[in-house]
């Protein structure tokens, strides 16, 4: 009689590879979701910098194209956190840039960050940058030479939490 060797299932040893294998490739898999959850939050902390830049550098430049004079004498330059003073045409109205320290709440913890915003004559201040963002330099240049048009350099940087986005850029009254 021949005895026949059936043996169903695994040895202990293959049973302890594939449990490996399952380990390493779940492993590997958690690892790529958690760099590509990173990525994702880093890529939208540089999206929302790159935005409060865009808005408060083109509210800048448009304000100052547009005005009579930048009035030098309540303006600040070459320091941070600058001041920024514009005669703006027909109204006798004064628009002012200029930033402001604010608490924020965040993760339960507050937090004071500095804030850019503009006030045009009587009405109240309207923020640039929201409150994810903190800004770290608005420093302004008077770059005019002599008697043409007034030249402004403008350096803002923009962080929040481990990610900054600065600009530099000048621009001129067109008046």
């Amino acid at each position: 009689m021949n005895k026949q060797n059936n043996k169903k299932g695994f040895t202990l040893i293959e049973l302890l590879i594939y449990i490996t294998l399952a380990g390493m490739i779940l492993t590997a898999a958690i690892n790529l979701e958690v760099n590509v959850s990173r990525g994702q939050a880093r890529a939208q902390q540089n999206h929302e910098l790159y935005i409060n830049a865009q808005v408060a550098i083109n509210q800048i430049d448009r304000k100052i194209r547009e005005a009579d004079d930048v009035i030098t004498a309540s303006s600040t330059f070459g320091t941070n956190p600058g001041v920024l003073t514009l005669d703006y045409p027909g109204t006798g109205t004064d628009i002012i840039f200029n930033t402001y320290p604010k608490e924020i709440m965040r993760g339960g913890t507050p937090v004071t960050i500095t804030k850019l915003r503009i006030k045009e004559g009587s009405a109240d201040p309207i923020d640039l940058t929201s409150d994810n963002v903190d800004v770290t330099d608005f420093t302004l240049s008077n770059l005019t030479i002599g008697g043409n048009k007034n030249n402004i350099g403008i350096e803002l940087t923009l962080e929040r939490e481990d990610a900054s986005f600065s600009i530099e850029t000048a621009v001129s009254v067109r008046k």
